[in-house]
């Protein structure tokens, strides 16, 4: 069973079905509950959170992407300055976030098991950027970076990537959790003492990105 924006479907084909179905209904601005859903599901984009940053809109439009190919619709990301991009839904249907290979997904189980104590932080103190003082569009960001705790867990237990054993969130598409719950709750605990954390702007966070790693921010 998959649940995406309180839709429930049971096989992740039928999510892909409900996908096309909206892309090839015609070019028009996404709006309510289907807006919601695709937007959820372009959240298993790897560059999501870039392309979407001053969004405002999500329209579907036929568009060639090289003159000698045929003109098909795509999902376009509408910014709060007018502009356009698009976003490729097919590297949301992989379920390996654009074709990551298993070692970047181990990454997503990672994550997704520890949410939880990221989601507590939300609550705590002023929404105000660490860097460059904002209170727009404020995320919560590691100050260590993820990268390093991960890479720190797997080193101390002796860990390899490689053979970390995975399986598909119960209830939220896309996201992965470890089979073997004792190691999820060594993670979890190790996570709870080592990360320390920082409210970042969208702005400033994006900086800190690059490659798909992350960069400390500079002390002003």
């Amino acid at each position: 069973m998959y649940i995406i924006a309180n839709r429930e479907f049971p096989t992740w084909v039928d999510v892909q079905n409900a996908i096309r179905e909206i892309l090839y209904s015609g070019d028009r601005q996404i709006e309510g509950e289907e807006f919601e859903f695709v937007n959820e599901f372009l959240k298993r984009h790897p560059k999501y959170d870039r392309k979407t940053v001053d969004m405002v809109a999500i329209e579907i439009r036929t568009h060639r992407s090289k003159p000698q190919f045929p003109a098909f619709p795509s999902f376009f990301i509408v910014q709060s300055d007018g502009t356009r991009e698009d976003i490729s839904y097919k590297k949301c249907v992989s379920g390996k976030r654009g074709g990551y290979n298993h070692v970047k997904d181990h990454l997503i189980a990672y994550r997704c098991e520890i949410q939880y104590q990221i989601d507590k932080q939300k609550d705590r103190g002023r929404d105000v950027c660490a860097c460059c003082g904002s209170t727009e569009k404020i995320q919560i960001d590691h100050v260590k970076d993820f990268i390093v705790l991960v890479n720190d867990f797997e080193l101390f237990f002796g860990l390899n990537a490689q053979v970390l054993d995975m399986v598909d969130h119960p209830s939220i598409a896309g996201e992965k959790n470890f089979r073997d719950r004792a190691l999820a709750e060594q993670w979890q605990e190790f996570h709870q003492y080592n990360a320390t954390y920082q409210k970042l702007c969208g702005h400033c966070n994006r900086k800190k990105k690059k490659g798909g790693r992350y960069r400390q921010p500079k002390v002003k």
